[in-house]
C-alpha cells in the first residue's frame, strides 16, 4: 500500500514537474514576443513622430519646406533601419546614452563645444 502511495506520488511530481517546465517555456516565449513586439511598437510611434513633424513643417513653413524635400523626408523615415545601441556600441552604449542625455540637458554645454570648435 505505502509502496503504491510513493509510485502514485512519485508519478504526480514527475507530471507536474514536466508541466512547469512547459508553463515555464511558454512564458519565455510569450515574454520573448511581447518585447518584439514592443520594439515594433517604439520604432512605428517613433517614425510616427517624424512624419508628423515633417507634416507641420509642411503645412505650418511652407517657404522654408518644400513638398519635394517633405516627401523625400518621408521616403527616408519609412526606409529606415534600426539597429541595436548594443550591437554597434557594445559595452560603451551606456556611456554614449548618458553623453547623449547630458548634451540634450544643456545646451550651454553644445554652445560651448560649437564655439570652441
Amino acid at each position: 500500500m505505502v509502496k503504491l502511495d510513493i509510485h502514485t506520488l512519485a508519478h504526480h511530481l514527475k507530471q507536474e514537474r514536466l508541466y512547469v517546465n512547459s508553463e515555464k517555456q511558454l512564458i519565455q516565449r510569450l515574454n520573448a514576443d511581447v518585447l518584439k513586439t514592443a520594439e515594433k511598437l517604439y520604432r512605428t510611434a517613433w517614425i510616427a513622430k517624424q512624419q508628423r513633424i515633417n507634416l507641420d513643417r509642411l503645412i505650418i513653413t511652407s517657404a522654408e519646406a518644400s513638398p519635394a524635400e517633405c516627401c523625400q523626408h518621408a521616403k527616408i523615415l519609412e526606409d529606415t533601419q534600426f539597429v541595436d545601441g548594443y550591437k554597434q556600441l557594445g559595452f560603451q552604449e551606456t556611456a554614449y546614452g548618458e553623453f547623449l542625455s547630458r548634451l540634450r540637458e544643456n545646451p550651454r554645454l553644445i554652445a560651448s563645444s560649437l564655439v570652441a570648435g
